[in-house]
């Protein structure tokens, strides 16, 4: 089985093809980890842009935190994945890869083996340890991500506030 991610433009009309490219090369050079879903296909149909990626049938953590509502059922269940996230993210530094948007939403289940996904702000470190822009989203963004500062310490703070709302249901 796989999941199918069309992507279209802001405008509805067209595709930011240099990120989507970004997205796509990220995702493939993050493959092969069991905590990392993999990219199966990318192509243009009918002038959209589509990401083929290896179906997740637990669908993501947020959907499983709302069926749980709002956090894990026991500790011990939050510790496991969120060891399952600091592994992928082991494997994504590792590879010089900086997801810069870890989130519920962008973590899969794989059965019980959570999955990180959805390469679509990530940085390959270099040199250069700053990013053009901010990635991310607000309530899971480090203040490094603020000052768009692309290292391991900006998903380290993603990850902490996931086990967090794991762990209380909240944000800290």
């Amino acid at each position: 089985k796989f999941a199918l991610k069309f992507l279209a433009g802001r405008d509805g009309q067209g595709v930011d093809f240099a990120n989507v490219k970004n997205e796509v090369e990220t995702s493939m050079e993050a493959e092969g980890h069991p905590n990392v879903n993999p990219i199966i296909d990318a192509f243009v149909e009918k002038g959209r842009f589509v990401i083929v990626n290896e179906y997740a049938s637990g669908g993501s953590l947020k959907d499983w935190l709302e069926k749980n509502k709002g956090k894990a059922p026991t500790i011990e269940k939050a510790v496991e994945i969120t060891r399952g996230i600091l592994r992928g993210l082991t494997h994504l530094h590792a590879n010089n890869i900086v997801h810069r948007d870890l989130k519920p939403d962008n973590i899969l289940l794989q059965g019980e083996t959570p999955r990180i996904s959805d390469f679509g702000t990530s940085r390959v470190m270099n040199d250069l340890s700053r990013s053009n822009t901010p990635g991310g989203s607000p309530f899971y963004m480090s203040p490094e991500s603020f000052l768009m500062i692309k290292k391991p310490c900006v998903d380290i703070w993603s990850v902490g506030v996931i086990f967090y709302q794991l762990l209380s249901g909240n944000y800290p």
